[in-house]
């Protein structure tokens, strides 16, 4: 019939399992800065979760916790003046353990490649209680891949589009 059975077990985290790590942030406005640059701010966070859970790989070895990223960041540079938004956004998350997965006799640790997401958006309240909109998800059009054990054991590939919306907002 040309379809394959395959029978797979995804983990979860265990007891037992540990993460520990540093979380940077920083947010600032430049609302001290001279006219037009008294808009402008930026938001950044960079976390730093190395883990280890009770899985173990193809080779016998512990696999990170489920669902946990050794190394996440966001960046966010945003305009917010004279009834003006714009904001511009960058999320990085490292490669990530989805758990494992058997098939017959062996098991595999299963994982998503590294993803880099950059969001925009800009608006502006041309009259009174209402505001015009542009916004842009996904705009490099970055997918998510899958794979065991190995890179270039590719299980799946998920494509997302950029999205853009125009709106129109008004307040009554």
């Amino acid at each position: 019939n040309g379809y394959v059975l395959i029978d797979s077990t995804v983990s979860s985290n265990e007891k037992g399992d540990a993460a520990k790590g540093l979380e940077l942030g920083y947010k600032q406005s430049f609302d001290f800065l001279p006219g037009i640059w008294s808009g402008f701010g930026v938001d950044a966070n960079f976390t730093y979760s190395p883990s280890e859970g009770s899985d173990l790989d193809y080779y016998g070895k512990k696999s990170p916790g489920v669902k946990n990223s050794e190394y996440q960041s966001n960046l966010a540079l945003w305009y917010e003046k004279d009834g003006l938004q714009a904001r511009i956004a960058h999320n990085f998350r490292s490669e990530m353990y989805m758990g494992r997965t058997i098939q017959g006799e062996y098991v595999f640790a299963y994982y998503q490649k590294p993803t880099n997401y950059i969001d925009a958006s800009l608006s502006y309240e041309f009259i009174e209680n209402m505001t015009v909109s542009l916004q842009m998800t996904n705009i490099t059009q970055e997918h998510q891949e899958l794979y065991n054990q190995w890179e270039t054991n590719v299980d799946s590939r998920f494509y997302n589009e950029r999205r853009t919306t125009l709106g129109l907002q008004v307040k009554y």
